[in-house]
Formats: structure tokens, sequence, C-alpha cells
């Protein structure tokens, strides 16, 4: 019983290990988003701005 349970916390433990990169690059695409969402809608402002 015990060692089941060791043995699915280790599992668990290296499937985080393995997801860890792709879950670190999927932040920084989602900040990089952000930052571009943010420039265009800042663009977007201006422009209605400058529409006569």
């Amino acid at each position: 019983m015990g060692y089941e349970r060791t043995k699915g916390k280790h599992e668990k433990h290296s499937w985080a290990l393995f997801f860890q990169p792709f879950l670190w690059r999927s932040k920084e695409m989602v900040n990089v988003f952000l930052r571009k969402a943010k420039l265009v809608s800042q663009n977007q402002a201006d422009g209605e701005k400058f529409r006569p």
C-alpha cells in the first residue's frame, strides 16, 4: 500500500518536471500576447483620436 502511494507521488512529480518548460513557455507567450494586445489597443485608441 505504502509503495503504491510513493510510486504515484513520484510519477506526479516527474510529470510536473516534464511539463514545467511547457508551462513556463506558455506563461512567456501569454505575457508577450498581453503586451502586443496592449500595444494594439493603444494604437487603436490613437487611431480613434486622429480619425477625422
